[in-house]
């Protein structure tokens, strides 16, 4: 299920422009194999993480804050990221899976 564009537009006044992004190509980027997590996985062993709905990378903790508050509102699932690099290093933000 896309963003609305009115949820878009929340979140983009939020950020900036130049701070969100819903491009395919940039949002599969931030998926990752669902093994990095665990080992005992067992049939899902290379399945990858579902791909969000929009990257924001927010500038500070008010945006952050901010992104939240906008998630809570429309009831949308947030996934906090980092850049990957490390096996822990799970957790800019990737907003939102919205898994209905």
């Amino acid at each position: 299920m896309a963003l609305s564009k009115e949820v878009y537009q929340e979140f983009e006044a939020i950020v900036g422009a130049e701070n969100i992004s819903d491009d395919p190509a940039l949002l599969d980027s931030y998926r990752y194999l669902l093994c990095q997590t665990s080992n005992h996985l067992g049939p899902f062993y290379n399945t990858f993480t579902p791909r969000g709905e929009a990257v924001l990378m927010p500038g500070s903790t008010e945006e952050v804050q901010a992104i939240v508050k906008v998630c809570n509102k429309y009831k949308i699932k947030v996934k906090a990221s980092t850049t990957f690099w490390g096996a822990w290093a799970i957790l800019p933000m990737t907003i939102p899976y919205s898994w209905i």
